[in-house]
């Protein structure tokens, strides 16, 4: 039997040979938007493309694109991803605009918008938790210390303050309104006016000191009551633009954080002395009567969008 060689085997050509795809992906681009409660945001996404003549071969480009909700996490991926909820979204896309395109460039857009709705934080003031620490307390000039106790006034020659523990709104949260509610335990008098002012702390300490020295917010809210007109038992609230700013102002510093407490200071402005309003900062076995802060507010959303280009060179033909 003759032996084949080597030469025997080389074939005489190659006839209409397809090449396999190419795929290369461009330099991720990032970039960033804070979004307000029922804004939203429009992006285009812009990539070079072209196409050759080379053997038959074309370029094809498209964008992946993932947008993530204040960090770069599977589980932040909008609208589905599994820290989120789909419907505080509105996401449209994304497709290519074809009227936006000058044969070089293919752009890649979508539509999303932020559709939370508002929150509300409401809690009581807890004047003693497990740790024995002192929330509420006032100072009066009679005193030579800040005292802490049951009943807790305000008014004549007294500064009230309050501390909610575990105040549960993110940072730069848009704050909307602001009541403060107190169950009257008693008075004396005609006329309370004051002046509430924040105190101006990432996360203010407990009141086992005197906090009536601590920073106060530059926003504030004039509180009056006319004394004849309440009795024990009665809740007196305030609220308005003031207890607003004063609640915005501290939830906008750099170094709050969900959860953290919130104190109030209550300073007297042109009360008589002897003109007092109190109110019980100890339960007395009813959680219902201690203050009660109530705030009504929206987040804004960090939107995080990647971008990458993947141009996809089909397999052409060669001879």
């Amino acid at each position: 039997m003759d032996r084949l060689t080597q030469q025997d085997l080389t074939p005489t050509g190659v006839k209409n040979r397809i090449l396999g795809n190419v795929v290369q992906k461009g330099d991720p681009q990032i970039g960033t938007a804070n979004v307000l409660p029922g804004d939203y945001i429009t992006v285009q996404v812009i990539t070079n493309s072209h196409i050759t003549s080379t053997v038959e071969t074309r370029t094809i480009v498209s964008n992946d694109i993932t947008i993530y909700d204040g960090s770069i996490d599977p589980g932040n991926i909008v609208p589905y991803g599994d820290n989120l909820v789909a419907s505080e979204y509105l996401f449209i896309g994304p497709w290519n605009d074809y009227g936006r395109t000058d044969n070089l460039n293919t752009v890649t857009m979508f539509f999303l918008k932020n559709n939370t709705t508002e929150y509300t934080f409401s809690e009581h003031e807890t004047a003693e938790h497990n740790s024995g620490d002192k929330i509420s307390g006032f100072w009066d000039d009679s005193l030579p210390t800040f005292a802490t106790g049951k009943d807790i006034g305000l008014g004549g020659d007294i500064t009230a303050g309050i501390r909610f523990e575990n105040v549960t709104i993110p940072r730069n949260s848009v704050i909307l309104s602001v009541a403060l509610d107190l169950t009257v335990n008693f008075k004396s008098g005609a006329t309370l006016d004051t002046k509430i002012y924040g105190i101006d702390q990432d996360n203010t300490a407990d009141f086992s000191t005197d906090p009536t020295g601590r920073p106060t917010t530059t926003a504030f809210s004039d509180f009056g009551v006319d004394i004849t007109t309440i009795s024990p038992g009665d809740l007196i609230s305030t609220s308005g633009s003031g207890l607003v700013d004063i609640v915005q102002e501290i939830v906008s510093r750099d170094g709050w954080v969900n959860g953290n407490a919130l104190g109030l200071l209550i300073f007297n402005d042109t009360s008589a002395v002897g003109n007092y309003v109190g109110w019980d900062s100890t339960n007395a076995g009813d959680p219902n009567v201690t203050p009660a802060l109530t705030i009504h507010y929206n987040t804004a959303r960090d939107f995080i969008v990647t971008a990458q280009s993947r141009s996809i060179t089909n397999g052409g033909e060669i001879s």
